[in-house]
């Protein structure tokens, strides 16, 4: 589990289903094909969100789902909930919806808002698709 911001962190689901969550977060929000709802004391959204399209186990992968996800986690910010986004690797998918969410937040292109993900969570590497939305999504939302 990583804090990138005052507001925002990112992980892994096995991160979040083994070890206790801090208190201090409000919501959990899953950009993976499974869950741990169970393993966690506070809310939890689940966005069965694919790895690009190359993902064979399923789930969306389209930019309009990227879209709602990122906006979900940013309408969480702004309520002033603290907000924890994981997938199954934390490497790809839940570190471009941190991204999108901070360069858009905060006025900055999505590669630079990555490599403030990547300040705190070394191992990120979002597969091209979810670059491409990262960048259309702050290219649509200032």
């Amino acid at each position: 589990m990583d804090r990138i911001t005052d507001q925002l962190w990112v992980s892994d689901i096995d991160t979040v289903d083994y070890f206790s969550v801090p208190d201090e977060i409000d919501i959990v929000i899953s950009t993976c094909q499974d869950e741990v709802s169970d393993a966690v004391h506070c809310s939890y959204e689940h966005f069965r969100m694919a790895d690009g399209t190359q993902d064979e186990y399923g789930g969306d992968a389209s930019y309009q789902y990227f879209e709602r996800t990122v906006d979900f986690v940013r309408e969480q910010l702004q309520a002033g909930r603290n907000t924890l986004v994981h997938c199954h690797l934390g490497v790809s998918r839940s570190p471009a919806v941190c991204a999108a969410t901070i360069a858009a937040e905060r006025g900055l292109s999505f590669d630079d808002a990555l490599e403030i993900v990547e300040d705190v969570r070394s191992k990120v590497n979002p597969n091209e698709d979810l670059r491409t939305h990262g960048r259309r999504y702050r290219s649509e939302n200032s």
